[in-house]
């Protein structure tokens, strides 16, 4: 296996993360969110890493009207979700003082990834945990960090793209294959391409 696709695909682990779970075990469902960057809401703010959070302008100026350890100039997705199902922003894990995670807690960490052997999604339904969403890989032949660490001076690379093609498609295979063998698994599987190579 060449150097260039052994960076493509550990770029793909990064982004192959399992997003959110949700268990039906109260009144008010809560979330727990597992991701990257996409979805961190201020865990690397705690990492004990100096530097490493998104604690500096711009992050958060549209939103917060400061950094609040997203990286984004406002909200990311966890937010949003839990502003439209009635819940209050999730708390990072590593924030001190926490005790409290009946409406759900936020995992996810910038540069996160999923490794084979934790096979979170089964363990997590196991607690108890019946719906899921997840997204799939994201057009990465296009990302200018994925081109950068390519040296390529185009539009997109194709074989990143191919590659995240395949996954996705195997990823929904297996998805749906979950969904007849473990009894109450509820899946979505958002598609990260069209917002992606819509944007002009």
């Amino acid at each position: 296996m060449g150097r260039r696709t052994r960076t493509i695909l550990l770029t793909l682990a990064l982004y192959a993360t399992l997003l959110f779970t949700t268990s039906n075990a109260q009144a008010k469902t809560p979330l727990f969110v597992f991701g990257d960057s996409l979805y961190d809401g201020g865990m690397t703010l705690y990492n004990g890493i100096e530097g490493a959070g998104a604690e500096f302008w711009p992050y958060g100026d549209t939103y917060f009207k400061r950094p609040a350890g997203r990286y984004s100039d406002g909200r990311v997705i966890p937010d949003f979700l839990a502003q439209y199902v009635g819940l209050p922003f999730l708390r990072p894990y590593l924030q001190p003082g926490l005790e409290d995670f009946t409406q759900g807690i936020n995992f996810a960490s910038a540069s996160a990834c999923v490794l084979v052997e934790t096979r979170p999604g089964t363990t997590i339904y196991s607690q108890g945990g019946r719906k899921f969403a997840f997204q799939n890989v994201g057009p990465i032949g296009c990302m200018p960090s994925m081109k950068s660490m390519l040296h390529y001076d185009g539009s997109c690379l194709e074989e990143p793209l191919e590659l995240a093609r395949m996954y996705n498609a195997e990823f929904a295979t297996l998805a749906n294959r979950l969904q007849y063998r473990l009894p109450g698994f509820k899946y979505t599987i958002y598609d990260f391409h069209p917002p992606c190579t819509s944007v002009s």
